[in-house]
Order: C-alpha cells, then sequence, then structure tokens
C-alpha cells in the first residue's frame, strides 16, 4: 500500500473513531495477553469467569494472532479478534477499532491496548516490572485508568521508566505468581517426573525479534543461548545432566530465535516453547512451582521467582555489554540481583551441583530482597485484582 493510500486510510479510521465515541458503551470485555491466555491476564480471566460468571452479562473478546484456531471453542459468550496488524485489510481494522473503542472495559498486560473514551475502563495488568531500562519502546503514558505494580517498592522506578503517574498504579502483586502455589501435579502431567531435579532455565534476549527498530542487539554466544558457547559445551552439560538425573528445561524468551533443533541427541537439555505449554494446558507458573530451581539472568522473572525461596542461578558474564547496548534501572544491578552468578560453563554445572546436594548459600540474601520487592506472598492476586475490576465495571 502506498504511503498516500495509507494516510488517506488513517485519516478514514481517525474519523471512524470519533464516530464510535458516541455510540452507546456496550457491554463486552477485552482481554490480551501474549502468549494467548497467559500472563498477568488469564488468571484475573479465570477469576472472573469462574467466580463472578461475567460470561453470564458480558460479552467476552480475546484477542489472538488466528481466530480460527478456535473456532471450536466452547467458551460461552466468547469471540476471538484478530490483533491488530498494519496489514490487515480496511474491514478487519474497522472492526478492531469498533469491538475495542465500543466495548465497556480493556484487561491487557502485554500490548498497550489504551483507553478509547471516557466511559470505557482500561486496566493495564503489566507482564513484568523493569529490571532492564525501556529505554522509550514500551511506554503507557498514562493511557489507562489503572497499572498494575507489583508493590510500593517499584513505584519509583515504574514511573521513571514506563512514564506512567503513580496516581495510577494499584499495587497487589502479580496474578501469575498465583500458580506458584499450585497443588497440580504437573511434572506427571509433563511425564517429567522420574527426575531427581527438574531446573527451568529462563533467559531474556539478546536479539530481539524486532531488534533493528528497538537498537538493541547483542551476540554473546555461537548457539543463542547464554554463556554456552558451543555445541560441544551443551554436551557436556547434558552429559552431567544425565549422569546426575537431573532434567533442564531451557524455555527461550518468545522474542529470541533458537532452533530446537539444537537439542537433537540430547537426553536431559530440554527446549520448551509457549506452544508446547498451550498444548498441554500448562501455564509456566504452574510449571516453575515443581522446579527445583531457576537459571535466569536480567529477566523478570527473577522477581516472580524469589517468591519460592528456591535457589537462582544468574547468568552474568554478558552483564558489561548489556548494561552498555540497554541498561538497567538501578545504579548497581547487582545490589537487587542475588544468587548464584555464573560466567561459564563449568560454573553452570557447579551450580546444578549444588541443587543437587541441597546446597544454597544465597538463600538469606534473596529472602532479604524478596520482602523488600513483594507485599503479597500468599497467591491472592487474581481474586484481589478480580475483586477491583468487578468493582469498577
Amino acid at each position: 500500500m502506498s504511503e498516500e493510500k495509507n494516510s488517506i486510510v488513517d485519516k478514514v479510521l481517525s474519523l471512524y473513531e470519533s464516530f464510535l465515541r458516541i455510540l452507546p458503551i456496550k457491554n463486552t470485555i477485552v482481554f490480551e495477553s501474549n502468549p494467548e491466555f497467559s500472563c498477568n491476564t488469564y488468571p484475573v480471566y479465570r477469576y472472573l469467569i469462574d467466580k463472578k460468571h461475567i460470561d453470564d452479562k458480558y460479552k467476552i473478546v480475546w484477542l489472538v494472532a488466528d481466530p480460527e484456531k478456535y473456532k471450536n471453542s466452547n467458551l460461552k459468550n466468547t469471540e476471538f479478534l484478530k490483533y491488530w496488524d498494519c496489514t490487515d485489510s480496511v474491514k478487519q481494522k474497522l472492526k478492531y477499532h469498533y469491538i475495542l473503542t465500543t466495548s465497556k472495559a480493556l484487561i491487557y498486560c502485554n500490548r498497550l491496548l489504551g483507553k478509547n473514551r471516557k466511559d470505557q475502563f482500561s486496566f493495564c495488568l503489566q507482564h513484568g516490572m523493569p529490571l532492564k531500562r525501556s529505554n522509550g519502546s514500551y511506554c503507557i503514558k498514562d493511557d489507562c485508568d489503572y497499572c498494575l505494580c507489583v508493590s510500593h517498592f517499584f513505584a519509583d522506578i515504574f514511573s521513571e521508566d514506563f512514564k506512567i503517574s503513580k496516581d495510577k498504579m494499584v499495587f497487589m502483586g502479580f496474578p501469575r505468581t498465583d500458580y506458584l502455589y499450585t497443588d497440580r501435579d504437573v511434572r506427571a502431567e509433563m511425564g517429567i517426573s522420574g527426575y531427581d531435579k527438574v531446573i527451568v532455565w529462563l533467559p531474556t534476549y539478546r536479539q530481539h525479534t524486532a531488534a533493528s527498530s528497538r537498537g538493541f542487539n547483542i551476540e554473546t554466544t555461537n548457539t543463542g543461548i547464554p554463556t554456552i558457547n558451543t555445541e560441544e559445551e551443551i554436551k557436556k552439560v547434558d552429559s552431567y545432566l544425565r549422569d546426575n538425573n537431573i532434567l533442564l528445561i531451557l524455555k527461550p524468551h518468545p522474542v529470541q530465535k533458537i532452533d530446537k533443533k539444537i537439542q537433537a541427541g540430547l537426553t536431559n537439555f530440554r527446549i520448551l516453547t509457549n506452544d508446547d505449554l498451550a498444548e498441554n494446558n500448562i501455564q509456566l507458573y504452574e510449571l516453575l512451582a515443581k522446579t527445583d530451581a531457576l537459571v535466569t539472568d536480567y529477566s523478570s522473572v527473577y522477581y516472580d521467582y524469589l517468591l519460592t525461596d528456591k535457589p537462582i542461578g544468574l547468568t552474568v558474564d554478558d552483564l558489561e555489554q548489556y548494561i552498555k547496548a540497554r541498561g538497567f534501572v538501578y545504579e548497581n544491578p547487582q545490589d537487587i540481583l542475588k544468587g548464584e552468578y555464573i560466567n561459564d560453563t563449568d560454573e553452570l554445572i557447579k551450580f546444578f551441583e549444588d541443587v543437587k546436594n541441597g546446597v544454597d548459600s544465597h538463600l538469606d540474601e534473596r529472602t532479604a530482597v524478596k520482602n523488600k520487592l513483594h507485599e503479597i506472598h500468599d497467591g491472592s492476586s487474581a481474586e484481589k485484582i478480580g475483586e477491583f475490576i468487578i468493582s469498577h465495571i
């Protein structure tokens, strides 16, 4: 589509939105998360459906990548709408704007849906507290009624990094962490109950799929996996895991490209994707609840996993590169990042050995940080937020 034609379409959509704002608001609630049916939105949605039965009164709209995927869904009073895409047809764009402008409430955690009219309720549930700097790539800019913040500790950082006023914040913890208290036997359901230890590795991204537009792309290893530089090192790690009956599950960041073929020939080093979780109807944090330790780096999952009081290994071999390329919201991130620092494959294996032997020399440090960062430790966030939403709509 030419630049001139794009400009005309934008003007038409702007006029169309102005018209939509004078139409009556509809009893429709839009939900969004990325991945779909996950993160902070999903547990709140489940509470509102299971405990408050909002689908009796409201039409539910879930934003998804492919509505056809859900054509056989038996969810009551629910429609699936394709995410906004600049390549969509004009008809699809008109439908998208119609629903997002006439709906009574927008509940979202990843894509910023904003607030489209005064009588609409807009609640941004967020997908992670700041640790890395957003550098302007993710700004809420008060374009909502409320925004979820884990605790008062983060208020100043949150306001500065995401450009949102403190009076918009509500402090109720992250609903996804409710799953850290689950009784569900996820290991048995995933067929991984036979291991002495299960460790999950959740690295943040080094090369964003949209890196060219975000100005962030650091290449640190030949494998796409932090700290492990070669396939030989992967095999060395896998050999240790096999000899000690430990399973390591690597779940790459959704925007970090890692070829699953890299696990060919490995036995105890597995790569897990969002699709794998969805196919088994398992939430990521249900899996985290049943792991024995976490390996991460500068991902906000670090904050959440602190609630488990289980060991955390931190791959920090590219810390200085990360500081130069993107930066942190803390002058010294090591004041907050407490755990076993890992700089190479040998130190990674040493961390696994400590987990196997029940050695956790950083528990007291992590507990101190946990108590500073978290105000809710009992898995009640979804209920608190669900009741808050009901009180406003």
